[in-house]
């Protein structure tokens, strides 16, 4: 990804682009958690704003798998800090 590679600025307009066309589902909590990650360190608003969401969609999905869950534990963790 964009943002192994130091070009966090793509990497961001990259899950943006992919939050604009995925409605809802365990893409868009991966997405959003990624996307919180990456702000993390220097916009913590934002990285908040998405962290939440994530927690919140991932509330109203059935089916989360194991992945999900070690992702939401990883977006609780950056929102306790």
């Amino acid at each position: 990804m964009q943002a192994d590679r130091g070009d966090v600025a793509a990497a961001e307009a990259t899950l943006r682009s992919l939050l604009d066309t995925t409605p809802g589902g365990v893409l868009r909590v991966r997405a959003l958690v990624v996307l919180g990650d990456l702000l993390s360190p220097h916009d913590e608003q934002h990285a908040r704003m998405a962290l939440t969401e994530a927690l919140a969609l991932a509330e109203r999905i059935e089916d989360a798998d194991d992945l999900l869950d070690a992702e939401l534990d990883r977006a609780r963790e950056l929102l306790d800090h």
